[in-house]
């Protein structure tokens, strides 16, 4: 019996043998045949009890797994499984084993295999378990590595990359560990490449383009620089990255690496993967903007796909190609061959699904691209969303005809879904939830009620319509099921899946809504997730496009704090670069540009760090562009044209070669428009030619765009204000010419009113009043007719007003009245009848010019008054301006017709004064003329009227120098200087009375031959030093101030304790406080405290002694020492509340509670600086009464808030 047993033995293990030879030949059907047989005899062998059984076991557990594999590899992984259960449950007293994991791997392969990831996922863990506890000695195992990357791609399949990322993290340790940390493996490559996969999914593209670098390098040292598919596929992976975050060059870089390396795989021949790969780059030049380039290789690809297919052959790849070109060809203004490819779409869609059949959802947008081509209506919004209700609705009649009409199928489900969605887009909320219902029902049936995630999307849609509809109690019952369902398929514990997260905070945000605020917080779990920050993002957006603003900044804050804590406070990364964007727009919109470009300044940065310092990237440049724009809002056009010039180089390196782009066209433009506000116009029109060469280029030279007539008006505009008024008509000609080419020649339009209006101007100006008066009234014609007959427009108004002005000119001055009062009584229809505004004090003073011209002299003085009271009131009453000095012209004028002398002479030398306060004046030197002209200039000055002072100075000073000689040195002409420096500084123009005073002291010297100790001479010494701090020269300060310090100490003894001692020992402290040497400063200011303290005593309450205390507080704070800082500020506090009273709102008093809320915050105690801060805001409240155009005191939330 023995004997017979090893000869079965011997038998089975041959056939066994034979079997692996069969599979290794291909030949799968006759090596399961020969494994069948070996089971059968290693079967009987194990039944008939004989020789050593668990052998003979091992053996039929060995061969079930073998017969696992084939039938897997036949594609039969549910017979598989079976043989690998089979061969399990034989090693069911050897579980902690190699061969037991191998098998637990296997079955987890096939389940995995057949769409089970939950069993897949389940088994890879058993499989797990097992290695690490054989290999308890040896934790680092390739089998273990193994293992651990397959449960990576498993949790990757189901959804979860951050539970995917640590299986292949720790994999990729081993790993390293196992082949050596910097070796090149191909297994290596792969893990590093799926993390990259991962960090993709999770929206972390820098960190994705990082991995899928380090694969690709590893690769390139694996296959020895050789072209390989895992490398192109690498390269592939990177562009999609790199197109994600908007470096489009870097993408197209990437492809095309991949395109070369498959040419030397695959030859230059038609082949899938070379047509694919022409098609995605003809994609990215097309985000990028290049057209041409994206125009050729979709042309290669369509050639390509032609040879594939066969030339007459209907395939969806070509369908979408030509719709591609299309597109193409329209952005390039090419509609005619934009209709060549469009029209070929129909017919190809119809031969691809039959012509009873309802293409896919994607291939409408086909459609619509051929419709808004060939209907001029294709304005209409909805347009795109109701024609993609028709496809879905046949989509939905075929699906019932071919599954049933009563069917429950997963198409059909689909097909009611995408009903709901696009009823939703078309504002149907009834239709909408209608279909979103029953897609829900038939789902839950399909499903048998089990968790699945079409349910819970369903159920998260159905959320949405429900709130959108106003049915919140619903909208919250649907996403609580939601949250349920999420949590049952990913996991209760895993909050951090974006499927989870999403519910959590779709939830949270519905409660919000309800006023639910606590139990919001509750459901806000993890607010760290960027997928949070995204949807708060995307909420901003969307109030942001609602017009809410305000609503839309809170939003965009609040996805930033998230932000912080997931990607860390200085993280540099796309989405809080984009965030900030559009946080920057938000500010923007509501005016407030210096947020706007604080945000937008942190963007650039940020962007900059991620793309490279001197990189020419679209995302650098939209933030370069917009900070542009910001600064043109706050007028400051130095600054615009610093932004834009860079945006301009920029813009032509990352379009090359192609400088017909209509973004470089809007640059020139900019930048013209601000070298004209600057009053530089040669510069501004050599812009505004190259900007209309751009467009000429892009529409063509004969081309009638709006564009074009852009570039012409400013054109226009500029050679007028540089006096070239033939070249200014020529450009207003042009741009008629094209707005009448776009509009049409009969059309009323506001462009081309606007366009007659500019050419009655510039013929007015020529001279030739009756062309211009034609002009004017084709204008004003126009507008009425566009706006209404009686309806007051500010473009109405201007109409007139210019008419008025040109029948003037002409002499008609009945007919200028009436024009004049027409514009008049517009204007103020529109302003308000006592608004002050510059129209209207135009329009009076030119209504007083033609009364004189008729002779109506009291009707002339009512409106020359009422004109001079509102350009006052408009620029200050005492303010040298043109139009004020005009107007006194007029008034004095008009006087001595009435015959009232005594106010003629009065407006006279108020004209005179103004005349010479613009303009200067030249007299006959004199001595005398000298000394008055220095009187008038105290006299002024103890009035108050330093602009008058100053004038009448400087004509004292000019005279006195033609006396004396200007390099001659005369006690008067010092003491002119002097006077001149003070009035300088009370005008607040630090820089010329600083030079008047080092003139002052520089004479004083050369008289003296030194500069004697003085009181004045120390008090013009720290005005100077105040001066030069005001002006930001703090090393000068210090100087003046030690000088001004030694005379005064000369003067009284260095121990003297006297208040203008004090004041210099503080502004000495500050000025090196200024410097940076806050320890010395400290020292001064102390200095100063206890000289004030002395002479006042210890108890006075003074304001110049709180507000020293404050910044000697500033000064402890910006050396680190925060306690200190506090116990000032406190004591500063406390002095000013005694001072202004204990419950009174003073600015002294803000500051204070301020720089205390900004200390405690920086130790650390927040209630305590919430507390402050919360003070402080009341009391600004308070002081500064909201929506008045009052200026608050300048605070800064992050900086203290030192007295000068």
């Amino acid at each position: 019996m023995r004997v017979m047993s090893t000869d079965i033995q011997q038998q089975g293990l041959l056939i066994a043998e034979l079997g692996a030879t069969r599979r290794k030949s291909g030949d799968l059907k006759e090596a399961i045949s020969l494994y069948d047989k070996s089971l059968a005899m290693w079967k009987c062998i194990s039944n008939a009890n004989v020789g050593n059984l668990d052998i003979a076991q091992r053996h039929v557990a060995n061969i079930l797994n073998s017969l696992g594999l084939l039938w897997s590899e036949r594609c039969d992984d549910e017979r598989a499984i079976e043989y690998y259960e089979q061969a399990v449950n034989i090693r069911g007293q050897h579980t902690e084993h190699i061969e037991t994991a191998a098998l637990l791997n296997n079955i987890a392969m096939s389940w995995w295999k057949l769409g089970d990831d939950k069993k897949a996922t389940s088994f890879f863990e058993q499989s797990l378990v097992i290695l690490k506890s054989v290999n308890k000695t040896n934790m680092i195992h390739t089998s273990i590595a193994a293992c651990l990357c397959n449960l990576g791609e498993v949790w990757c399949k189901r959804g979860d990359y951050t539970k995917a990322m640590m299986y292949m993290k720790e994999s990729l340790r081993m790993k390293k560990v196992i082949h050596g940390d910097n070796a090149a493996h191909p297994d290596t490559a792969a893990l590093l490449h799926n993390l990259g996969s991962c960090c993709c999914r999770l929206g972390d593209q820098v960190q994705g383009i990082r991995y899928f670098q380090q694969s690709n390098r590893m690769l390139r040292v694996v296959h020895q620089d050789k072209a390989h598919a895992e490398i192109a596929r690498g390269l592939i992976s990177l562009a999609s990255c790199w197109s994600k975050i908007d470096d489009h060059d870097k993408a197209i870089r990437c492809v095309e690496q991949s395109l070369e390396m498959h040419r030397t795989l695959l030859g230059d021949t038609s082949h899938l993967t070379l047509a694919a790969l022409h098609r995605k780059l003809g994609s990215l030049w097309s985000l990028h903007g290049n057209y041409s380039e994206a125009i050729k290789h979709n042309t290669m690809s369509l050639t390509m796909m032609t040879v594939l297919y066969g030339e007459n052959v209907a395939h969806p790849d070509i369908a979408a190609l030509l719709n591609n070109l299309g597109v193409s060809w329209c952005k390039l203004g090419d509609k005619e061959r934009a209709m060549q490819n469009y029209q070929q779409l129909p017919e190809i869609i119809r031969s691809v699904y039959g012509s009873g059949t309802t293409p896919p959802p994607r291939v409408g947008g086909v459609f619509y691209n051929l419709q808004l081509e060939t209907d001029s209506a294709s304005y209409h919004v909805g347009g795109e969303y109701v024609k993609a209700a028709s496809y879905f609705e046949q989509s939905l009649r075929m699906r019932k005809t071919l599954y049933g009409a009563k069917a429950t199928h997963p198409d059909i489900a689909s097909s009611i879904n995408n009903l709901g969605s696009v009823w939703g887009k078309l504002g149907n909320r009834s239709k909408a939830t209608h279909y979103k219902d029953m897609a829900l029902r038939m789902r839950k049936a399909i499903h048998k009620d089990t968790a699945h995630p079409e349910t819970a999307a369903l159920l998260n849609d159905l959320g949405a319509s429900w709130w959108q509809a106003g049915y919140k109690k619903k909208a919250v019952s649907n996403f609580e099921q939601c949250l349920v369902m999420t949590r049952s398929i990913y996991g209760r514990n895993n909050e951090q899946h974006p499927a989870i997260a999403g519910a959590l905070n779709n939830l949270a945000m519905c409660l919000k809504g309800l006023g639910n605020l606590r139990k919001a917080i509750e459901f806000f779990a993890h607010p760290e997730r960027p997928e949070i920050a995204g949807s708060l993002s995307r909420l901003a957006s969307l109030w942001g496009k609602l017009g809410n603003h305000r609503q839309a900044i809170s939003y965009y804050e609040e996805s930033l704090k998230i932000m912080e804590i997931a990607f860390g406070d200085n993280a540099a990364h796309p989405q809080i670069a984009a965030t900030l964007n559009g946080l920057a727009s938000a500010w923007s919109k509501v005016g407030d540009y210096r947020n706007a470009i604080s945000c937008e300044e942190q963007s650039l940065k940020m962007k900059k760090a991620m793309y490279g310092d001197s990189e020419a990237h679209p995302n650098i440049a939209a933030s370069v562009g917009s900070l542009g724009l910001y600064w043109s809002k706050i007028g400051d056009q130095i600054k615009v044209i610093g932004y834009y010039e860079h945006l301009l180089e920029m813009l032509r390196i990352i379009h090359k070669d192609n400088a017909t782009q209509p973004r470089i066209a809007v640059v020139l433009s900019s930048l013209g428009s601000s070298w004209s506000k600057l009053g530089d116009q040669r510069k501004a029109i050599a812009y505004h030619e190259e900007a209309l060469r751009v467009r000429q280029d892009l529409h063509g030279r004969g081309g009638a765009h709006q564009d074009i007539v852009t570039s012409l008006s400013n054109l226009g505009s500029c050679w007028g204000k540089h006096g070239e008024r033939n070249k200014a008509i020529e450009c207003y000609e042009r741009a008629l010419e094209v707005l009448k080419a776009l509009h049409g020649d009969g059309v009323q339009h506001p462009d081309i009113a606007a366009a007659l209006h500019n050419l009655g101007v510039q013929w007015s100006e020529i001279g030739d009043h009756w062309k211009a008066i034609k002009y004017h009234e084709q204008s004003l014609h126009m507008r009425r007719a566009i706006y209404g007959e009686k309806v007051a427009h500010p473009e109405i108004a201007t109409s007139l007003n210019s008419l008025g002005a040109t029948w003037s000119k002409h002499g008609d001055q009945r007919k200028a009245v009436a024009c004049y009062e027409m514009s008049l009584q517009t204007i103020r229809d529109l302003c308000g009848e006592n608004m002050v505004h510059p129209e209207i004090a135009k329009a009076l003073s030119n209504l007083g010019t033609a009364c004189i011209d008729l002779g109506d002299y009291p009707k002339a003085t009512r409106y020359y008054e009422q004109a001079l009271k509102m350009q006052e009131a408009l620029y200050g009453e005492k303010v040298p301006h043109p139009e004020i000095a005009s107007l006194f012209g007029n008034l004095g004028s008009s006087m001595i017709k009435l015959g009232d002398q005594k106010k003629a002479i009065d407006y006279s030398e108020m004209l005179l004064a103004m005349i010479r306060s613009v303009e200067g004046e030249t007299k006959t030197a004199h001595p005398g003329i000298v000394t008055a002209l220095g009187n008038l200039g105290q006299l002024w000055t103890k009035l108050g009227d330093h602009e008058k002072a100053v004038h009448y100075y400087e004509d004292a000073l000019k005279m006195r120098q033609r006396l004396c000689g200007e390099s001659m040195a005369h006690k008067e002409t010092a003491t002119l200087l002097c006077n001149l420096g003070l009035s300088w500084n009370k005008l607040g123009d630090q820089k010329k009375a600083v030079t008047c005073f080092e003139q002052f002291l520089e004479m004083t010297k050369r008289i003296k031959g030194q500069i004697t100790a003085h009181p004045g001479i120390a008090e013009i010494l720290d005005q100077m030093g105040s001066m030069c701090t005001q002006l930001g020269d703090y090393g000068k300060a210090r100087e003046y101030y030690e000088q001004a310090l030694t005379m005064l100490q000369t003067l009284h003894g260095p121990n003297a304790s006297r208040p203008d001692i004090a004041a210099i020992l503080n502004n000495l402290g500050s000025a090196l406080g200024k410097l940076g040497d806050q320890s010395k400063a400290i020292s001064y200011m102390e200095m100063s405290l206890t000289m004030r303290q002395a002479m006042y005593g210890e108890d006075i309450a003074d304001p110049d002694i709180a507000r020293l205390i404050n910044n000697i507080g500033t000064a402890w704070s910006q050396l680190g020492d925060q306690r200190r800082a506090v116990s000032y500020f406190e004591q500063s506090l406390k002095m000013m509340k005694r001072i202004h009273g204990e419950n009174i709102a003073h600015p002294d008093i803000v500051a204070a509670l301020d720089n205390l809320g900004l200390s405690w915050g920086q130790l650390g105690d927040q209630l305590k600086s919430i507390s402050y801060k919360e003070e402080s805001l009341r009391m600004m409240k308070a002081i500064y009464v909201e929506n008045t155009a009052t200026t608050p005191l300048a605070t800064s939330p992050d900086s203290l808030v030192p007295y000068e």
